[in-house]
């Protein structure tokens, strides 16, 4: 066969393989097993909550078990490997589940089936092809006495054509998830299909490269039409590298990006085009230029962005860095026009010292002119992210500020959009719950001066709330001038010396802005911020530890405030397979105008011990974790939480044994969970 068949054709490849297998020795037959594996897995949960909230006492007692028995097939093949490999797995489970409260009693028992098929169709072609499917039942854990289980359904098709000019990956997936949960009467549930189909093509050259990227997602849920979406997503990269030695680079990124929800009437799309120019003029110089353009329209309006910007970077020997810029904005709303233009210089000196210590100082400033005209004295955010604090979910303020409170035809909306950690005491809400929250039992609104903030009301029993690690989406309306224009000057002085085992630090931040036209004054802040900290460290073999305390002083128009904040670590190594960690942060922070104040404390302390021999097969692995929170802000009712946590892991061969025991207690106000939960695993694997 010529070279160019077997080289370029793909069903060359076909021909080729076919004719490989049909020579092989009878014996091997036309279909070969792979090697046989499974296992045999075995889970026990046992949890006892209690939950006191208004005078009312609630108890929940609950137990779990379930048995799963996994067989899998690996390494088969059709012929030759290199025409069909096939991997095959089944699993068969049986569960028991009892569920005891004050007023409900109930037992369940069930089945769990699940499967993970994979083809590889000529694995090493040119033109492969990859097929899977695999289904999956389970129950989650859950922090309140309640039964969650879940279902997901992953089938789809990877075609990967390398013969191509333009190397091309074509993905075809449905991905079914579905989650039923269960505490006592109340039942939430979730069915959602998403059908997907992505192309990916990537190609170097000796100095540049392409990358084009596609997805189409149709997304369905059977029980809530209000998730239902449809997106397109297409993305164009490429870079170049020119000049006489390759140092100069171009970089050019296009997205366009459409997103329909029919049920919901949200309908959401962008197009966005990035320039980026990274030259080297010298070994010590070098400069870089942006321009990019943003496009973007929701149902409630649309937004233009165009950004240009300039800079230029030079080292002198490893002492001085010296950074110089421009770059100006300029933002064409449905109701109006926000022009900026500024300037930066920013010098950034270090130099060693004697006892082997570290100057570092950092000097800049800058200048800016805005002008902003609108028609109407009102402008909106759709879905403005902000991600909860951990491990405390303060008050999170929005990005701007007379933000519109009291207007009912512009309320303040909140989704929630991803979330944390489920904290002990609270069920997992449905879906519903996660997409829209509500004012009052989720979060509360609180103005204060020219600032607005969500204030999180974190979950307990079966309501959602605003938890840590959580992220909301915000839609609100805000005031803005009809016509301003003003300038700000800014400038920043950091200084720190760095001993290695000590370093005290300041920093001094400045921000003034001056009238230049218009009367909106009120929309201008001054703003002024110093920081002095010490940092404290220490590094041996058998101990690790550090301190950082830091006071600050923040002073604006729309707020004002003192800031104190102290972090602690400490690891002893007892022995070279037990160690000790301590862990603590506190804050406290005094705000004028009006009077509040907020402290917060976490601490928390961990043993942890591990044993294992290389002439042995056992091995050994237990940790004892106890922590606690605190929340007190004299604005809202104060939050205690406390947990300690033991866990062992024993693996002799292929068995495993890990029994885990956890407490939880949450205090919030008047309302308050204990749980006390103990897990059983074990794993056989042959």
């Amino acid at each position: 066969m010529p070279k160019f068949l077997r080289d370029r054709s793909p069903l060359a490849g076909v021909v080729m393989l076919a004719l490989v297998g049909s020579v092989q020795p009878a014996r091997a037959g036309i279909f070969q097993l792979g090697t046989w594996g499974g296992s045999l897995i075995g889970r026990a949960e046992v949890s006892h909550l209690e939950a006191s909230q208004a005078g009312s006492h609630s108890t929940f007692d609950s137990a779990l078990t379930e048995e799963r028995f996994t067989l899998r097939n690996e390494g088969s093949y059709v012929l030759d490997p290199r025409i069909l490999n096939l991997s095959v797995a089944g699993t068969f489970g049986l569960e028991q589940e009892q569920y005891h409260s004050d007023d409900f009693d109930s037992s369940r028992n069930g089945t769990l089936t699940g499967y993970d098929l994979f083809a590889a169709v000529l694995p090493d072609h040119p033109l492969a092809i990859d097929l899977f499917a695999n289904r999956e039942e389970g129950f989650l854990p859950n922090a309140l006495a309640s039964e969650s289980k879940s279902e997901t359904e992953l089938h789809g098709a990877i075609v990967k054509a390398a013969w191509l000019y333009i190397p091309s990956t074509l993905t075809f997936r449905q991905n079914r998830q579905a989650q039923t949960t269960r505490i006592g009467e109340s039942v939430s549930r979730f069915d959602n299909t998403e059908n997907t189909v992505s192309y990916q093509g990537r190609r170097g050259w000796i100095d540049s490269e392409m990358a084009a990227h596609y997805d189409f997602e149709d997304s369905n849920d059977k029980f809530f039409s209000f998730r239902n979406y449809r997106s397109h997503d297409g993305r164009l990269d490429y870079s170049l590298d020119f000049g006489p030695e390759l140092n100069r680079r171009w970089d050019s990124r296009l997205r366009y990006f459409v997103r329909s929800a029919p049920s919901t009437s949200f309908d959401y799309t962008t197009a966005s085009v990035d320039e980026f120019l990274n030259l080297r003029h010298t070994e010590n110089l070098r400069s870089r230029y942006r321009y990019s353009f943003i496009d973007s329209k929701t149902t409630g309006g649309s937004q233009r962005t165009h950004t240009a910007a300039a800079n230029a970077t030079h080292q002198l020997y490893n002492n001085l860095k010296t950074d110089v810029g421009v770059d100006g904005l300029i933002q064409q709303f449905d109701q109006g026009e926000r022009d900026i233009a500024r300037s930066l210089l920013a010098f950034d000196y270090q130099k060693r010292i004697a006892w082997n210590g570290l100057v570092r100082v950092g000097l800049g400033g800058g200048y800016q002119y805005e002008d902003d005209r609108f028609e109407s004295g009102a402008s909106s955010i759709p879905r403005e992210l902000h991600t909860a604090a951990t491990p405390v979910a303060v008050p999170i303020t929005l990005d701007n500020p007379f933000v519109i409170t009291t207007d009912p035809s512009r309320p303040i909306t909140i989704e929630k959009t991803a979330q944390g950690p489920l904290p002990p005491g609270c069920a997992p809400p449905s879906p519903g719950d996660l997409l829209n929250l509500v004012e009052g039992r989720d979060y509360t609104v609180r103005t204060i001066g020219r600032i607005t903030e969500i204030v999180p009301i974190p979950c307990i029993g079966t309501t959602p709330g605003i938890n840590p690690g959580d992220t909301i989406a915000v839609t609100y309306a805000f005031a803005v001038p009809a016509s301003l224009a003003f300038t700000t000057s800014q400038w920043h002085l950091d200084v720190s010396v760095d001993f290695g085992w000590i370093r005290p630090y300041f920093n001094h931040e400045q921000f003034d802005q001056t009238l230049r036209s218009g009367h909106d004054r009120q929309f201008l802040d001054n703003q002024l911020s110093d920081a002095l900290g010490l940092e404290l460290r220490h590094d041996a073999e058998r101990l690790h530890a550090s301190l950082r305390t830091e006071v600050r002083r923040y002073r604006s128009q729309r707020i004002k405030f003192e800031d104190f904040r102290s972090t602690q670590f400490g690891l002893v190594s007892l022995r070279p397979n037990l160690s000790v960690s301590l862990t603590g942060e506190e804050s406290q922070t005094n705000y004028q105008d009006p009077s509040r104040r907020t402290r917060t404390f976490s601490g928390r302390g961990l043993l942890t011990y591990a044993f294992a021999r290389q002439n042995l097969a056992s091995r050994l692995f237990a940790d004892a974790a106890v922590g606690t929170q605190v929340l007190e802000d004299s604005l809202f009712e104060t939050q205690r939480t406390t947990e300690a946590l033991v866990n062992l892991r024993w693996m002799w061969n292929k068995l495993e044994v890990s029994p885990t025991l956890g407490f939880y207690d949450i205090e919030r106000g008047s309302s308050s969970s204990t749980e006390v939960r103990f897990i059983l695993y074990t794993e056989r694997r042959f």
